[in-house]
């Protein structure tokens, strides 16, 4: 079966495929450059996460010191814990951390006695009293403020430690702590949205912003313990981003685990290739119309060519040219073709005429001369005898018409000559001559030929 028009189904196809590759190229080159481009930026939003919490771990130390200094430089808790001695002086102290811990938002404070005893801790369902001297107890009792962090209750905990003074000697510590609870971590999740796991070296969760933590890569968290670099990880799949960044919390380090989901920024990705889709499938039909278009624009010569050559084919030979081809361009050809061999068949044939026209001619000349010789002897014949009719004739009457037949006679004579010429102009043999004359004698010579008849008709001729 034989396609109508090929190459508009060609260039239709070729449009076609330009375009779906044009696309192909277009939408890998894009969507490589996009999905690179989200993963950078779920990148940065998880490092400006974990910026955010060690900033916020700052601000929480900073409020325990703060807290912690503002709570010792009340005079009663300095005479209270130097003359601790009596209940009185446990309820002071009591009052005055119960009174600080509610003004506050540290979760607990403690007082230590100059013996390093546990006077009192706020919230002591939490953990029971302890000689608190690991957490800078005896350093704080030299006169000198300390810092620490710890996990206690399997929570990340601050702790701001501060001497009490009384009549300007250390009569005890005080100690307000902080701990980096879920909670903490579910707001901050939910104003940057992300999830949030704080981790121990061990990979103990120590506290996250969902009751799944999920599951610990520990080669990760060694890997950010030892290089002290986050530690990247990207699910293709599921479109997620988790990032173990390892932060230094006071004297300690810890590894902050952010989960991060690109699900959004993928759906809306998907939903713009499915317009790029639609667009891009729209200038496709648009450039195969235009291309239909300009193509057959293009071949209306070709078309108008065609339609005179087979009408010239059907004026020479009376039929028409069988079309072979199916294409635009090939149809022409083969009418081209066909008119081609039709002319060469036909100036053939014209040559064949020709060269019996010409043979028929040299016979014609050749008949003429014959004839022409033939004629011209009994012509002669009856000049002679004219002539020598008139030499004895003294009738003036028989004169005249013995003259005009000789005139009569000489003239076809000449006649005969000229009718030779035409068949020497046939055979190309013709010569000129130059001769001279009179125009009386050729006058002359005229009035003797038509005389005769004129008088037979009553009519008379005078030439001057």
């Amino acid at each position: 079966m034989k396609l109508k028009n090929p190459i508009t189904v060609a260039l239709v196809l070729l449009i076609a495929l330009l375009a779906v590759l044009s696309y192909w190229a277009t939408s890998w080159v894009t969507n490589d450059s996009l999905h690179q481009a989200l993963i950078k930026r779920e990148e940065e939003k998880a490092h400006a996460i974990s910026l955010a919490l060690e900033n916020l771990i700052a601000a929480q130390n900073t409020q325990a010191q703060i807290t912690a200094r503002l709570t010792v430089h009340r005079h009663s808790l300095g005479r209270n814990l130097d003359q601790l001695k009596t209940p009185d002086n446990f309820s002071a102290i009591r009052e005055i951390l119960d009174g600080a811990l509610l003004d506050s938002s540290v979760t607990f404070l403690e007082a230590i006695d100059k013996h390093e005893n546990m006077a009192y801790r706020t919230n002591e369902k939490d953990e029971p009293i302890q000689v608190a001297s690991n957490w800078g107890a005896f350093e704080a009792l030299s006169g000198a403020s300390s810092i620490s962090s710890s996990v206690e209750m399997g929570q990340l905990t601050l702790r701001a430690i501060e001497p009490v003074y009384h009549q300007d000697k250390v009569v005890g510590v005080l100690t307000a702590g902080l701990r980096i609870t879920p909670e903490l971590l579910k707001l901050i999740s939910k104003n940057l949205g992300a999830e949030l796991a704080l981790f121990s070296r061990e990979g103990k969760v120590l506290a996250a912003s969902t009751s799944s933590a999920g599951v610990v890569d520990m080669r990760a968290i060694n890997e950010a313990f030892a290089q002290k670099i986050p530690v990247y990880q990207h699910d293709e799949i599921h479109h997620k981003t988790r990032v173990y960044f390892p932060i230094m919390v006071i004297d300690n380090a810890y590894v902050l685990v952010v989960d991060s989901s690109s699900e959004l920024a993928f759906l809306q990705l998907a939903q713009a290739n499915q317009r790029a889709t639609l667009i891009a499938l729209g200038i496709a039909v648009l450039s195969i119309l235009i291309g239909v278009f300009f193509l057959r624009w293009i071949l209306r010569p070709l078309a108008k060519l065609r339609a005179r050559a087979e009408k010239t084919a059907f004026e020479l030979t009376g039929s028409e040219i069988p079309i072979e081809s199916s294409s635009e361009i090939g149809s022409v050809v083969n009418v081209l073709d066909g008119l081609t061999e039709r002319l060469t068949i036909r100036n053939a044939e014209l040559s064949k005429a020709g060269n019996l026209a010409e043979i028929a001619n040299r016979s014609k000349s050749q008949f003429i001369a014959n004839m022409s010789h033939e004629l011209r002897t009994p012509m002669n014949a009856i000049i002679g005898l004219t002539h020598m009719l008139g030499r004895n004739n003294n009738d003036p009457g028989q004169q005249d018409k013995l003259g005009k037949i000789s005139h009569a006679a000489n003239h076809l004579l000449q006649l005969l000559n000229d009718i030779l010429d035409l068949s020497k102009m046939d055979a190309e043999q013709m010569t000129l001559e130059s001769t001279q004359f009179t125009l009386g004698a050729l006058m002359r010579h005229l009035e003797s030929l038509v005389s005769g008849k004129a008088e037979g008709k009553n009519l008379k001729l005078f030439f001057g």
